[in-house]
């Protein structure tokens, strides 16, 4: 689960960079990578949402809730598996 977050989270990332500079330019990749700090992901979505294209946004939002939900899903699974295989060697 935790890599599959990362290979969501990198589809993410590239799309959201290549649609801030197809839409938008070279200058708000800058913005969103070196000036604001806030990263490509928002810019992506402002941008999208701004020419109208709403399933562009639906799909960067479920690209992110599945990144996010996945690598917390898969921290909590790492959690419960070590808890029931430390667990056991505890007992004497």
């Amino acid at each position: 689960m935790v890599i599959a977050s990362y290979v969501f989270g990198t589809t993410l990332w590239t799309m959201s960079l290549l649609l801030t500079y197809l839409l938008w330019g070279g200058w708000a990749v800058f913005i969103g990578l070196f000036i604001f700090g806030i990263g490509v992901v928002p810019m992506a979505m402002l941008a999208i949402a701004l020419k109208g294209i709403w399933l562009g946004v639906g799909e960067l939002a479920l690209l992110l809730v599945l990144s996010l939900g996945l690598r917390f899903w898969g921290a909590y699974l790492l959690v419960k598996i070590d808890e029931k295989t430390v667990e056991p060697q505890l007992q004497f």
